[in-house]
């Protein structure tokens, strides 16, 4: 059981496409394919026709390096950093040597407090990580409206590992980025950033973009005509328009992250029984964050790796001692959920 935070378990129909041929894509039949499987994806989402996709071969990283690249040679951008993906973004803006402002959030504070301290108003375009999975924070985008941030500004989310798991609104954020390897449950390889109207047009507005590849107005021209400027990951499109098949059948994206939310809540609620210890505040559904205390994590997840076949992940330094994470964005059943739990409370009680 791969019970990582990304790649996660594929469902089988998503699965099996992995293994069919890719198709040539300079077609006539791939363009109106491509312009089907945006609306598609606007349409599960729940947002207006009138966005634009960014379908961009490359890991969220690279999503986020590309949002960079279109949108952050902004006078001052705001950078409200969680945990280490928000830290990873500032890294991002150093290197192209972009001067920014940023905010770590307290974890043991809630967003609501966390952004009464930020003059969220002085600034024209802000980055935020929805679901910081080092720690399970989650910062939901209506916050950032909610507190003060100016209607015509621009919200720019990390949505790597909240998307299709948390229940927030698209239409709250101008930029968001989304990995495939996540509660898409796809391949890894193509992260897709979806465009406000708002957004849209302040990229037209730039008359030079330093990166080819990485240009989101070449991404939209092509578009106009169903076609990506560059070659894309075409299994992982193909998977992208059946898992969009399969949430749309099961009774789209509410219905998708409520049954992450009730896979969390079995989790969490089994492992307290027996008093295993977990984050359990301002927490994602995507991530399950447990603390070892004097138990080494690497050897719990070792451990649930040689006896049970269970895959989770330690942390980031410097919790990879005393944390693991079990991630909840996968091809799961609640049983599964049960599965985990006993397998982890099992575990910390043979290595106590």
């Amino acid at each position: 059981m791969q019970l990582a935070p990304g790649p996660v378990d594929m469902s089988p129909d998503v699965l099996a496409i992995g293994a069919s041929q890719p198709t040539y894509f300079r077609t006539a039949a791939f363009s109106h394919w491509l312009l089907a499987l945006k609306a598609k994806f606007l349409h599960v989402l729940g947002v207006g026709s009138g966005r634009e996709v960014i379908f961009l071969t490359g890991s969220g990283t690279a999503g986020m390096e590309a949002v960079a690249v279109n949108f952050m040679p902004d006078p001052r951008p705001l950078l409200i950093s969680s945990g280490q993906f928000g830290d990873r973004m500032g890294e991002i803006l150093q290197r192209r040597c972009h001067p920014f402002d940023k905010v770590t959030i307290d974890t043991n504070v809630s967003p609501e407090a966390n952004l009464a301290r930020i003059a969220l108003e002085r600034y024209t375009s802000c980055f935020l990580t929805i679901c910081e999975t080092t720690n399970g924070y989650y910062l939901d985008p209506q916050y950032i409206w909610d507190n003060g941030f100016n209607k015509n500004s621009i919200l720019i989310c990390d949505g790597i590992s909240s998307a299709f798991v948390d229940n927030f609104d698209f239409n709250k954020t101008d930029v968001i980025v989304i990995g495939s390897q996540k509660a898409l449950g796809l391949l890894p390889g193509m992260c897709f950033i979806i465009l406000s109207e708002k957004a849209a047009s302040l990229l037209k507005t730039k008359n030079y973009c330093d990166s080819l590849y990485f240009d989101f107005n070449i991404y939209i021209e092509n578009l106009k005509r169903g076609q990506i400027p560059f070659t894309p990951s075409l299994t992982i499109l193909q998977q992208l328009d059946r898992a969009l098949n399969d949430i749309l059948v099961a009774g789209g994206l509410i219905a998708t992250t409520n049954f992450k939310k009730m896979l969390a809540n079995r989790f969490r609620e089994r492992i307290t029984r027996h008093g295993v210890t977990y984050i359990n505040h301002y927490v994602s559904n995507s991530v399950t964050v447990i603390n070892t205390e004097n138990i080494d994590a690497q050897i719990i997840v070792e451990y649930l790796k040689k006896k049970f076949d269970i895959t989770v992940a330690t942390n980031s330094p410097p919790f990879n001692k005393n944390r693991f994470r079990v991630s909840h964005m996968g091809y799961n059943k609640l049983e599964d959920m049960d599965i985990a739990a006993d397998a982890i409370v099992s575990t910390i009680q043979e290595l106590s």
